[in-house]
């Protein structure tokens, strides 16, 4: 129910009224006439992988181009929870490029909010700051890195979770050409990037970048 949902953009609970009235018209659709077990077994899988009901890993789903929640960046306001505090928060990432033209990108820890996915290096903005300050005070404090920020975001892009909205600013990076890599941090090429789970916001962000590239 919540992949059909989330590929439709119906908002509001997940009750089974819906299962008659919406979800299993359009599932009759795409039903195939063989191998029916099959498809029902890669349903139940992508939404317990891959659309889960937090924190999907939205950049690596193969049906995200026919998602009306992925294109709308809803998806983890659907369903609705039963409790809603929306919460703004502003943060801002680095676009690090090496000489060879790999992209840094970071493991979140492994326990908290959006254990273990991969992201790009930034952070929250703390109090009046400015997004290129705080881009820089993160970088030095994540990387211990000196970096210089480009004059204008590569893109900026709104996000909803649960229980907050983050409004995200990307910026290309410039810094030192050697520095000591945490272990947490990798370098990939732009095409490698789809195969690391990231949060949502993140992977609109390297939708950017692929069609910059």
């Amino acid at each position: 129910r919540r992949v059909f949902m989330r590929l439709m953009g119906i908002r509001g609970y997940a009750v089974a009224s819906l299962d008659k009235d919406r979800i299993l018209p359009a599932l009759d659709l795409v039903l195939p006439q063989h191998d029916v077990g099959d498809f029902n077994q890669a349903l139940m899988e992508l939404g317990a992988l891959v659309c889960r009901s937090q924190e999907p890993t939205c950049n690596q789903c193969p049906v995200k181009s026919f998602c009306h929640a992925y294109d709308n960046d809803i998806q983890e306001i659907i369903p609705r929870p039963k409790t809603i505090a929306i919460k703004i928060i502003r943060a801002v990432v680095g676009i690090i490029r090496s000489p060879k033209a790999r992209i840094l990108i970071q493991q979140r820890p492994p326990k908290g909010l959006l254990a273990g996915l991969w992201e790009f290096p930034g952070g929250k903005l703390e109090g009046r700051e400015s997004p290129k300050i705080a881009l820089k005070r993160e970088l030095k404090e994540e990387l211990g890195v000196e970096a210089e920020i480009a004059p204008k975001p590569i893109c900026s892009v709104k996000h909803y979770y649960t229980q907050f909205r983050v409004e995200l600013q990307a910026f290309d990076c410039q810094t030192p050409q050697e520095f000591e890599l945490p272990k947490n941090c990798r370098w990939v090429t732009l095409k490698e990037l789809g195969k690391y789970p990231m949060p949502s916001g993140s992977a609109k962000i390297v939708q950017v970048l692929l069609k910059n590239n």
